[in-house]
């Protein structure tokens, strides 16, 4: 993949954030070194709305990786990552290698929302299955219990993303490199709400030829929304 590219992607999609971004450049020249992944897990980590899942969608495009996304909010069974014994009624694989197979391909970029939601009181021990998953060291041979074969996911990049770090477990915790995203500063939600949610909006509902007046006051208002992605639901129902 080319740097440049990826640096690009990153400032046309997402305004600020330079601190993140240069972590995030750092990461991937250094991957483009080792010649592939070098078992880093990074973990977004942040308020909703902050670009999180975004910046891992932009990474996965510069670097032409398939984006993989598996929801963790709730999950509490470690079958769904394990996969389940043909044994069991209506068995399948784990989502992870569901996943690859959606995927075509041995390198996604797997995008695992909201760990720190990952539910802790169900069947088995969903955490330390993904503890497994995640670790360079055992990954490289993963062992779904439906197909009951070794899958290499060591050549896979791994994105986590939370809202809470005291939420997550400290094994868990311990294997990831932390990237903190900060709350959007008024100044900087007035730009992105100007300069990248109103085009976006007018090029999505084709309105580019139909004259448009946005008063001022009324943008002034919908910037001091916490959230961009509040400030965009806004914009849109206008």
């Amino acid at each position: 993949f080319d740097l440049r590219l990826l640096r690009n992607e990153l400032d046309v999609t997402h305004y600020g954030l330079s601190d993140v971004k240069d972590v995030l450049i750092e990461h991937m020249c250094i991957e483009r070194l080792k010649g592939g992944s070098m078992g880093t897990v990074l973990c977004f980590e942040g308020p909703p709305g902050t670009g999180k899942s975004s910046l891992a969608q932009a990474m996965a495009q510069a670097s032409g990786r398939s984006l993989q996304s598996i929801a963790l909010g709730g999950l509490s069974d470690e079958a769904e990552l394990r996969g389940h014994r043909r044994t069991y009624v209506a068995a399948i694989p784990g989502r992870f290698v569901t996943a690859m197979r959606s995927a075509g391909a041995s390198d996604p970029l797997f995008v695992l929302d909201e760990i720190d939601k990952m539910g802790t009181h169900g069947k088995g021990d969903p955490a330390s299955a993904l503890l497994e998953i995640l670790d360079p060291t055992q990954n490289h041979a993963f062992v779904d219990r439906y197909l009951g074969l070794p899958i290499d996911l060591s050549k896979a990049m791994f994105i986590c993303t939370a809202n809470y770090l005291k939420d997550i477990p400290e094994p868990l915790l311990d294997r990831m490199e932390v990237i903190h995203f900060r709350e959007y500063e008024l100044e900087e939600r007035q730009h992105i709400l100007r300069e990248y949610l109103l085009p976006k909006c007018i090029a999505d509902y084709k309105l580019e030829d139909t004259p448009i007046e946005w008063p001022e006051e009324v943008l002034d208002q919908l910037a001091k929304t916490a959230q961009i992605r509040k400030i965009e639901q806004s914009v849109r129902a206008l």
